[in-house]
Protein backbone atom coordinates (compact mmCIF):
# COMPACT_ATOMS: atom_id res chain seq x y z
CA UNK A 1 0.00 0.00 0.00
CA UNK A 2 0.78 3.61 -0.70
CA UNK A 3 0.44 6.39 1.92
CA UNK A 4 -0.21 10.23 0.35
CA UNK A 5 -0.93 13.44 1.76
CA UNK A 6 -4.02 15.37 0.14
CA UNK A 7 -5.20 18.30 0.80
CA UNK A 8 -8.47 20.10 0.19
CA UNK A 9 -10.36 23.09 1.06
CA UNK A 10 -12.40 23.05 4.07
CA UNK A 11 -15.84 24.15 3.93
CA UNK A 12 -16.62 27.25 6.13
CA UNK A 13 -19.29 29.64 7.33
CA UNK A 14 -19.83 32.65 5.18
CA UNK A 15 -18.79 34.77 7.90
CA UNK A 16 -15.56 33.26 8.38
CA UNK A 17 -12.51 35.14 6.54
CA UNK A 18 -9.29 33.84 5.45
CA UNK A 19 -8.47 30.69 3.79
CA UNK A 20 -8.82 27.75 5.78
CA UNK A 21 -8.08 23.88 4.31
CA UNK A 22 -8.07 19.85 4.98
CA UNK A 23 -4.83 18.14 5.52
CA UNK A 24 -5.24 14.28 5.70
CA UNK A 25 -2.45 11.37 5.42
CA UNK A 26 -4.17 8.60 3.38
CA UNK A 27 -3.23 5.02 2.78
CA UNK A 28 -4.31 4.40 -0.95
CA UNK A 29 -3.74 1.66 -3.30
CA UNK A 30 -0.56 0.87 -5.35
CA UNK A 31 0.12 3.06 -7.97
CA UNK A 32 -2.45 6.29 -6.90
CA UNK A 33 -1.06 9.13 -6.61
CA UNK A 34 -4.18 11.10 -5.73
CA UNK A 35 -8.27 10.22 -5.06
CA UNK A 36 -11.24 12.05 -5.87
CA UNK A 37 -12.05 13.09 -2.50
CA UNK A 38 -10.77 13.06 1.57
CA UNK A 39 -13.68 10.64 1.85
CA UNK A 40 -14.39 6.72 2.72
CA UNK A 41 -16.24 6.54 -0.15
CA UNK A 42 -13.28 7.27 -2.41
CA UNK A 43 -11.99 4.87 -5.13
CA UNK A 44 -8.32 3.38 -4.65
CA UNK A 45 -8.84 4.66 -1.08
CA UNK A 46 -7.98 1.91 1.96
CA UNK A 47 -8.25 4.11 5.11
CA UNK A 48 -8.15 7.81 6.26
CA UNK A 49 -4.95 7.32 8.59
CA UNK A 50 -5.15 11.24 10.21
CA UNK A 51 -6.90 14.61 8.65
CA UNK A 52 -6.20 17.60 9.65
CA UNK A 53 -9.85 19.80 9.30
CA UNK A 54 -10.04 23.37 9.05
CA UNK A 55 -6.28 24.47 9.25
CA UNK A 56 -5.88 28.32 8.31
CA UNK A 57 -3.97 28.83 6.03
CA UNK A 58 -2.99 32.25 5.69
CA UNK A 59 -2.07 34.49 2.69
CA UNK A 60 1.45 33.00 2.40
CA UNK A 61 1.22 29.58 3.69
CA UNK A 62 4.39 29.52 4.98
CA UNK A 63 6.20 27.15 7.65
CA UNK A 64 5.17 29.43 10.82
CA UNK A 65 1.60 29.04 10.06
CA UNK A 66 -1.26 26.59 11.17
CA UNK A 67 -0.86 25.11 7.84
CA UNK A 68 2.67 25.25 7.56
CA UNK A 69 2.76 22.86 10.59
CA UNK A 70 0.30 20.62 9.80
CA UNK A 71 1.83 20.02 6.44
CA UNK A 72 5.04 19.05 8.49
CA UNK A 73 3.22 16.79 10.56
CA UNK A 74 1.50 15.04 7.66
CA UNK A 75 4.75 14.90 5.88
CA UNK A 76 6.73 13.28 9.02
CA UNK A 77 3.99 10.76 9.84
CA UNK A 78 3.77 9.67 6.02
CA UNK A 79 7.61 9.01 6.10
CA UNK A 80 7.16 7.22 9.02
CA UNK A 81 4.33 5.41 7.70
CA UNK A 82 6.19 4.44 4.54
CA UNK A 83 9.20 3.52 6.31
CA UNK A 84 7.69 0.84 8.53
CA UNK A 85 5.30 -0.54 5.32
CA UNK A 86 8.38 -1.11 3.03
CA UNK A 87 10.24 -2.78 6.21
CA UNK A 88 7.44 -5.40 7.08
Amino acid sequence: MTFIIQTATASMPSHVRGAYKRIAVLEVDDGLVKVSSISQHAKGLVRIVKVWDRVHAGSSQGPNTNYGRAMNAATAMRDALASTSTQA
